[in-house]
């Protein structure tokens, strides 16, 4: 038997490389570093729900500024809560493929370039192809892997 080298004497005919391969599977490390992870889940989810819920404020802005009535206003930010909760059902799928820190990290720069485009916006249909699209799915994808995220830090204190 080539390769086997484990247990000669005992009859043991296990291949050591097949032990050497850690397991993929690790134990969640709670302690300091896991609570800044849940402190940085909240920043995420202060700044993606507070932008939903703080849209008022800009609203009567955009009805002057591009002489819109009040129903296509809200259409702007109905459609980008409605991206936020439906990408939710690939977010996960994403996020196992290609790693939770490049799903963060590249839907901050998308959230970011939404807003920035927004601003430059003439029309109805820029608003909703930034703020309502780009930004919305933004919000979808750092709202559900900030939820998944925590649960990856503890293992005594899931249910907190």
């Amino acid at each position: 038997m080539e390769g086997s080298t484990v247990g000669l004497a005992t009859g043991d005919t296990r291949n050591p490389k097949e032990e050497a391969k850690p397991s993929r599977a690790v134990e969640p490390i709670e302690g300091t570093r896991a609570w800044i992870v849940v402190f940085g889940s909240f920043c995420l989810h202060f700044v993606v729900l507070g932008n939903l819920y703080s849209s008022g404020l800009y609203l009567p802005s955009y009805e002057e500024r591009f002489e819109l009535s009040r129903a296509e206003v809200s259409f702007i930010v109905q459609l980008q809560a409605g991206v936020k909760f439906t990408v939710g059902a690939i977010a996960g799928k994403l996020t196992d493929r290609y790693g939770l820190k490049w799903i963060l990290s590249s839907n901050i720069v998308l959230y970011v370039s939404g807003y920035i485009l927004a601003s430059f916006g003439t029309s109805f249909t820029h608003l909703l192809l930034t703020q309502g699209i780009m930004v919305g799915i933004s919000n979808g994808m750092l709202y559900w892997g900030s939820i998944s995220l925590v649960s990856m830090w503890f293992k005594k204190k899931r249910g907190l």
